[in-house]
Order: C-alpha cells, then sequence, then structure tokens
C-alpha cells in the first residue's frame, strides 16, 4: 500500500480552489440557499477524480490496482458520504474519523447542503474546513472491487463487482491505513500472497477484503513472475496462451491456483496488479 500525503502540495491547492469555487457557484443570492449544491453536481462539474488519479498514480488506493479513469474507478470517502449525524452514533462516527489526522479536523467537516439538510453560506463562509463531500483531504480513489472468481474445471470464470475495496466497505468503520506516512512497513505483503499487518488493523482488512482469496492468488503468483518473467511478458501473455503457459510453468504454484491463474480474464486481472513485481522484486 501507497503513503497518499495530503497534508501539502499542488494537489491539495487544486482541491481547495475547486471545493471553494463550487461552494462559490452554488451559493443563490435570491433564494439564501445551495442549490445542487451536493457531491454528484461536484463530480460531474470538477475534475476530481482526475486529481485522485494523478495524485495516486494510478493505483487503488486500498488494493493497489492499476485503474484506468472511467473503467473500473470509484471515489471513495474517508468520512463516509452517507454519513448518518441525526444519532449519537453516526456523530460518534465522524467524529472518530475527524480526529484520526490533524489535516482532517483541520480541513473537513461533516455537512449536507441539499434542501433537507440546508446549511447557512455564514456557516461556511471562512475555508477551510470544507464540507466532506467535496474536501480534497476526505478524497481517495478506489477500483470497483471487480474480481474474476470460480472454480475449476468446467466453470466459467465469473465477474463478480464489489467484492472488495470502497463500494464493499460502505459505511463501515475503518482505518484510513493509506495516510499514515510508514505504511508500507505496517502493511506487508508475504510471497505466498498473505497480508502481514498488526493486529489493529484486522477489522479494516476485513472491511475491504484484501484478503479476499484471488487477491492472495494474484500477490502469490507476482511473487513467483518477479523471479521468472518480465511485467511486458506478463501483459504480451494476456493474448498470447502459449507465452502464458509458459510463464505458469515456471512458477512454483500448485494444480489448483495454475489451473486458476492461467483462465484468461484473470490473468488479464493479474496484469493490473503489477504493482507486486516491483514490491516482490525489492522486498524479498
Amino acid at each position: 500500500m501507497l503513503w497518499i500525503n495530503k497534508r501539502k502540495g499542488k494537489y491539495k491547492r487544486r482541491g481547495h480552489k475547486w471545493a471553494k469555487s463550487f461552494l462559490s457557484d452554488g451559493w443563490d443570492l435570491t433564494l439564501e440557499k445551495y442549490i445542487a449544491c451536493d457531491y454528484t453536481n461536484y463530480k460531474r462539474d470538477y475534475p476530481i477524480e482526475n486529481l485522485l488519479y494523478e495524485e495516486q498514480h494510478h493505483y487503488c488506493c486500498y488494493c493497489m490496482r492499476r485503474l484506468s479513469l472511467g473503467v473500473n474507478t470509484t471515489i471513495e470517502h474517508v468520512v463516509p458520504h452517507k454519513s448518518d449525524n441525526s444519532t449519537e452514533e453516526g456523530r460518534d462516527n465522524i467524529a472518530y474519523y475527524l480526529s484520526l489526522h490533524k489535516f482532517l479536523k483541520k480541513n473537513v467537516f461533516f455537512a449536507l447542503l441539499d434542501e433537507k439538510h440546508g446549511l447557512s453560506k455564514k456557516k461556511i463562509k471562512k475555508l477551510p474546513p470544507f464540507p466532506h463531500f467535496c474536501a480534497y483531504e476526505n478524497l481517495v480513489l478506489s477500483c470497483d472491487g471487480s474480481i474474476w472468481d470460480g472454480d475449476y474445471p468446467g466453470k466459467d470464470q465469473v465477474r463478480k463487482l464489489h467484492e472488495t475495496c470502497n463500494n464493499l466497505r460502505g459505511t463501515k468503520r475503518i482505518i484510513p491505513m493509506f495516510y499514515i506516512r510508514n505504511i508500507n512497513k505496517i502493511l506487508r505483503y508475504h510471497q505466498d500472497g498473505r497480508l502481514i499487518y498488526n493486529d489493529k488493523y484486522e477489522s479494516t482488512i476485513k472491511a475491504v477484503k484484501l484478503d479476499h482469496p484471488t487477491l492472495i492468488l494474484i500477490r502469490k503468483t507476482w511473487a513467483q513472475l518477479a523471479i521468472v518473467s518480465s511485467i511486458v511478458q506478463v501483459n504480451n501473455a494476456i493474448i498470447d496462451r502459449n507465452l502464458r503457459d509458459e510463464i505458469i510453468s515456471m512458477c512454483d504454484l500448485d494444480l489448483y491456483e495454475i489451473n486458476r491463474i492461467k483462465d484468461s480474464n484473470l490473468w488479464k486481472l493479474l496484469s493490473e496488479y503489477s504493482w507486486f513485481y516491483k514490491y516482490y522484486r525489492c522486498n524479498w
């Protein structure tokens, strides 16, 4: 996992500029309320997804999948977009996130600006902090959690959406591990694909299912590919079945794993996790 630095830099400046502009444009002087000032319109009117994509070097904040804008990306809210501040539990959950890092507490507060949850302009005249739905510090980019799954032989692999990461998490309480500066030392990947981490992060790992069997197999395979192959060969093997079989024959995988990973759909998914090639080359 990579550390996402939200504390300073060009991305923060752009994110703040866009949020200020959006909120300013959304205030109706005549009606004295915000009009169409919500997450959907913010995402439509400002290229925040592109900013996060660039900031995260095209990788999912959770599983390190290589992202493709408009294909497999979703925007994740650290303070969940659909949080409920009308209950004590909901307010406690929001307070929990804002207490984790100084930059979150300084730049984010929970607010919905639709007619039902109207907020006066006076409340947010001095910015930051920004409403959570458009606050740069509260937004990261995730994959859509699509996984090719299925057993062998004779059963077609099935593409399942939202098996991991953002959409699976929903509003579950997590530790945003990608905001921890030394996360690369806290969360490590074993050669067999398993995750190595402190028990305090277990609920987070489970909430976004980074221990999904398919992800474990993909990481284990990359640990082998880092020894016997190259990223270029792996990509060429997406359409070259003979090359794929040749590469797999050099990997130390059991029969079940071989029959799964050689599937063309799963191999294509594997190629999107090439971040692990360098990881295993450098760490094992």
